[in-house]
């Protein structure tokens, strides 16, 4: 929501303090993908491996914060994001059967991913919303079917 807004209301009439705004955005998805690998890890593995997994995710989250910071690359936090929906998507393939929540999982997730996708080839799609407009218009079902998949998650876990 945080990228529609900028793309929106900042991004069309130069706002003086849009740099801001997109910095923030940017380390918002970078700290919300890092819940999705704790949630992940919390769901799927022992505490030992998903502590190692949680461990590994927040330095790459550190090392993309600091690339927001130094470059306008936003393939680095697609990168990111790519790889926790990569994991959710892994481990609720494998668990299709046994864990309730794993079709929403895999439907948000591929949603996301081909969202992903385009923005990374610059796919306009959307006539008149250009690039990110079309990506964040696109991900707005993927919300909903990981929203609905995160519902089945176990309220204690392992890490």
């Amino acid at each position: 929501m945080l990228g529609a807004i900028d793309h929106g209301f900042f991004e069309p009439i130069h706002h003086p303090d849009r740099a801001w705004f997109l910095i923030g955005t940017r380390v918002t998805i970078v700290i919300g993908s890092f819940f999705m690998i704790l949630a992940t890890a919390r769901e799927f593995f022992s505490q030992r491996v998903g502590l190692l997994i949680v461990g590994l995710g927040g330095l790459a989250g550190i090392l993309v914060i600091f690339s927001i910071l130094v470059s306008d690359n936003f393939l680095w936090i697609l990168g990111y994001y790519a790889a926790a929906l990569v994991l959710i998507l892994v481990l609720s393939l494998a668990h299709l059967r046994a864990w309730p929540g794993a079709r929403w999982m895999v439907a948000g997730v591929i949603v996301a991913l081909g969202a992903s996708v385009l923005a990374a080839i610059e796919f306009e799609g959307f006539l008149g919303l250009g690039v990110y407009g079309t990506y964040h218009v696109i991900l707005l079902p993927s919300v909903v079917f990981l929203y609905l998949g995160g519902r089945a998650m176990r309220k204690t876990a392992a890490v």
